[in-house]
């Protein structure tokens, strides 16, 4: 007879489903799942965990949405009738992202929202499409679906929240989060509106704040207004699009007095920014005690004079001997001609600072990228000298830290080859193919879109 085989504890076989998802290999845990009624709580916290609803219909939803009878329910009602046949999934829901509000029947009021009661990270907006320039006006949202996502707000651990493509935010509504540390604001206008006599005024306290393109009127709204408390900020990432006006969000550095990682993404050209005078000389004295990684990173275009490291030599010789730096990263991309300026005594000054004065510090990254619009020799040209300037530059660096550094020159040549040869057959199908007659049928198609 044949002893039967031992059992494997079901805490391994936990174990090994998790490690299944860390690997984001879901398609073995849903296999995992149906496999044995025991695994199914194990499997469905991982299941679940993260939720998007997206407007993304593939497959056989693709196909039936060709027919024009035939309605696809919108993905927030199709969530909705999950919660609602089986209720116990809400409960493993930590991450919760809704950004298919494009078609959504607002009678239907955000029910699914209701089911929900331990999400911790949600993300909010009202485009399927770029995020950058989509913006919905907060008020013609009906008074019920404002009060739905209130409800949500305030039934649930929301300790990290990303808004996007929203025009006329009340302020009020960044009151009603109890738990939040963690607030990312992209393409987001606020609405000052004034506060009943119930309703709390203090500032709410902001650990973590991430501001993307399009913030100049958001970071004076938070200079007017004091909405957020960010004096207790431990990370705060700023991305300056070329639109933007940087001085405004640049003043938002100031107002911290323990950050620990200041993030710095400035899409502009010399001399419109660089980090003189503009960054770590805007900190607090306390700041001074408390940050310890810098990262930034650099988009320029049509200049000859943007300097190394784009001005943070100046920013580091100022708090030198005054600080607990630890890390920085710097990425610089100049979209620029062969002859940019690699002369290696400029660029080892950043050796020359850091080697004394900054006792933590221990690792530095650079990444520099140079776009040359030139023939492939001139190119390779380029490459060779940025290859010699890094081979001889930062030695105490790479001796003493734990460095990286990449340094490439692109052949935007190509590129501008590639565009123009795109255009070029874009004029010839308008010229030759495109059908002059029908503009009154687009027109309307147009006008059945809107409205619906």
């Amino acid at each position: 007879m044949l002893a039967p085989r031992p059992a494997i504890p079901l805490e391994l076989i936990e174990v090994v489903i998790e490690c299944l998802a860390n690997e984001e290999n879901l398609d073995a845990v849903q296999e995992c799942c149906v496999a044995n009624k025991q695994l199914v709580h194990a499997c469905r916290k991982h299941l679940f965990a993260k939720i998007k609803v997206l407007q993304e219909p593939s497959g056989l939803a693709k196909k039936l949405s060709q027919w024009p009878d035939f309605v696809t329910p919108h993905p927030i009602c199709r969530f909705q009738r999950l919660l609602e046949r089986n209720s116990s999934i809400s409960s493993y829901v930590r991450e919760l992202e809704i950004s298919s509000m494009e078609e959504y029947d607002f009678r239907d009021n955000l029910v699914a929202l209701q089911y929900l009661t331990t999400v911790q990270v949600f993300t909010f907006g009202f485009s399927d499409g770029n995020r950058m320039t989509a913006e919905w006006l907060w008020a013609t949202l009906p008074a019920e679906v404002e009060n739905s996502l209130v409800k949500f707000v305030q039934q649930n651990p929301l300790v990290s929240v990303s808004l996007f493509g929203i025009r006329g935010l009340p302020t009020a509504f960044l009151r009603v989060f109890p738990y939040l540390e963690s607030l990312t604001f992209l393409n987001v206008k606020l609405f000052m509106s004034s506060e009943s006599a119930t309703s709390p005024t203090a500032p709410v306290k902001q650990r973590k704040l991430y501001l993307q393109e399009n913030l100049s009127s958001l970071a004076v709204q938070l200079n007017l207004q004091p909405v957020l408390d960010l004096r207790d900020l431990t990370d705060l990432s700023l991305n300056i699009g070329f639109r933007d006006n940087p001085q405004p969000a640049l003043s938002l550095i100031s107002l911290p007095q323990w950050l620990k990682t200041l993030s710095l993404v400035a899409d502009a050209s010399w001399p419109d920014f660089t980090c003189r005078d503009n960054v770590l000389t805007r900190l607090g004295p306390t700041c001074l005690t408390t940050l310890k990684k810098i990262k930034l990173e650099f988009e320029v275009s049509s200049t000859h004079h943007f300097p190394p490291y784009g001005g943070l030599i100046d920013e580091l010789q100022a708090i030198s001997g005054l600080n607990v730096l630890e890390e920085i990263y710097i990425s610089t991309r100049v979209n620029f001609d062969s002859e940019y300026d690699m002369d290696p005594e400029l660029w080892n000054q950043l050796d020359t600072v850091l080697c004394s004065g900054f006792p933590n510090f221990r690792t530095l990254s650079i990444n520099l990228s140079v776009g040359v619009f030139a023939p492939q020799e001139v190119t390779q040209g380029t490459q060779e000298k940025l290859d010699k300037c890094f081979a001889e530059i930062l030695q105490w660096s790479k001796k003493n830290l734990n460095f990286t550094a990449s340094v490439e020159a692109t052949d935007e040549g190509v590129v501008a080859d590639l565009l123009e040869l795109a255009y070029d057959y874009m004029t010839y199908e308008i010229d030759n193919c495109w059908p002059r007659a029908p503009f009154k049928k687009i027109g309307m198609a147009i006008d059945r879109d809107i409205s619906r």
